[in-house]
């Protein structure tokens, strides 16, 4: 009697042995040193017996021909001959596990800009790098907004009042918002004043307007930060400067918030490294919103880039007289 027909008569006499392990199978056939392909086989004809059991009509298993393998190690494939030569049908594919990839991006990153007091011909600076370097994510490291009179410094009394200084910063923002309609922006110190006025004041947050509401940028996205292919973007008036946060939280980092630094600094461990990158600001230094740092050191005017995805981080310097206005 062939083994598929032993195991399908022991199956069936005492269905109990379904539960059975295959080699506890053989050994009750008496079968000694067994193989490979008589696990297979009892497999095979065990799965053929449960099905019998349960009353399912199956394409009988048994052959006259005995069942001959090719040589070879791969016992899915052995498997799948037999499966066929009982009858059974197998998948066609195995399933796979698809795993999603970030976009790899160029993100532009444009410096502190303190409207209505940004320098003259910084925009289309921006516009001209986006372009250069075939950006297709934009981040605004913070202090987009200045809030000069709001200051919890002293203010120039010779200086714009409160509403007139808001007035002519949301028609500076109009130029940014339309030539970058899709933005994240990283909440500075300056941006945060009437929030921060407001708080102190005892003010719910149900009284205060949203940025977007304010400045008129329904698409701009306002964070504390924000991570793109790994990379942190951070103001940094929290966060400290660019070297000391990712050096102390082991994560890439550009910031803005230090209007005299401009650098990339790189830090190499066993595995990997990270960089640190102060990307500059875009203000002009003579507007008296900016008097509170004459005689100091000199401003750094330029932008940064961190193109393929987060692998190639790049500081722009703006050619200060060729975009003169």
């Amino acid at each position: 009697m062939r083994l598929e027909e032993r195991v399908r008569e022991l199956i069936l006499s005492n269905p109990s042995h379904l539960k059975s392990g295959l080699e506890r199978i053989a050994k009750k056939l008496k079968i000694k040193n067994v193989s490979g392909n008589q696990l297979m086989i009892i497999k095979a004809a065990k799965k053929a017996a449960r099905q019998e059991l349960k009353g399912i009509e199956i394409v009988p298993i048994f052959s006259s021909v005995p069942i001959q393998f090719e040589e070879s190690n791969d016992v899915e494939a052995k498997f799948a001959e037999l499966a066929k030569r009982l009858g059974y049908e197998t998948p066609k594919k195995r399933p796979t596990l698809k795993i999603r990839k970030e976009k790899k991006y160029n993100v532009l990153v444009i410096g502190d800009l303190h409207l209505p007091f940004e320098r003259p011909g910084y925009l289309q600076f921006c516009i001209d790098t986006y372009k250069k370097h075939k950006c297709n994510r934009v981040v605004f490291i913070g202090d987009i907004i200045d809030s000069h009179y709001s200051s919890f410094h002293a203010t120039d009394p010779d200086g714009l009042g409160g509403g007139a200084e808001l007035e002519l910063c949301i028609e500076r923002v109009k130029d940014w918002y339309e030539a970058f309609p899709q933005a994240e922006i990283c909440i500075g110190n300056h941006d945060a004043i009437i929030m921060r006025k407001a708080f102190d004041s005892g003010v719910p947050k149900i009284w205060i307007k949203d940025f977007n509401d304010v400045l008129g940028t329904p698409n701009w996205k306002w964070v504390t930060d924000t991570y793109i292919n790994g990379i942190r973007y951070v103001h940094g008036h929290k966060s400290s400067k660019a070297r000391t946060a990712t050096r102390r939280d082991m994560v890439s980092t550009v910031t803005g918030h230090f209007h005299t630094d401009f650098y990339i600094d790189y830090m190499f461990g066993k595995t990997r490294s990270l960089f640190a990158m102060a990307v500059g600001c875009g203000i002009d230094d003579s507007q008296y919103a900016f008097a509170y740092a004459a005689g100091g050191k000199k401003n750094a005017i330029g932008c940064g880039v961190v193109l393929d995805g987060g692998e190639t981080p790049i500081l722009v310097r703006m050619d200060l007289e060729r975009y003169k206005n």
